[in-house]
């Protein structure tokens, strides 16, 4: 995996419902090993939303390419992986693509 993941780093599909797309991820900078943890070959539901929420994860388009992030208030927007060694970005450096609203949790057999 990259740190700075291509455009090939999530494989955006249509989604009858409304404003929503379906993602799969395919980096790990939300793969902390905890209950919480964002895995790659898991699924997220984004949905179209301008509106930050701290504390919320979001898709974040880049130059490099499209990355998920928590959104945290810190005096400004910060997007923030959960694992080291990933780049965090300024609100004013990315276009926010949407907020997750569902994952689809990986569990091999």
């Amino acid at each position: 995996m990259s740190v700075f993941p291509s455009q090939r780093a999530f494989l955006g599909l249509p989604c009858p419902m409304g404003r929503k797309t379906l993602y799969e991820v395919r980096s790990g900078a939300l793969d902390d090993g905890g209950a919480r943890a964002v895995r790659p070959g898991e699924f997220l539901l984004v949905e179209e939303e301008p509106a930050l929420e701290d504390g919320g994860l979001y898709l974040v388009a880049t130059p490099d390419g499209l990355h998920l992030r928590e959104a945290r208030w810190e005096g400004a927007w910060v997007f923030v992986p959960w694992v080291e060694g990933y780049p965090t970005f300024t609100h004013d450096a990315v276009r926010v693509v949407g907020r997750v609203r569902g994952v689809v949790q990986y569990d091999p057999l």
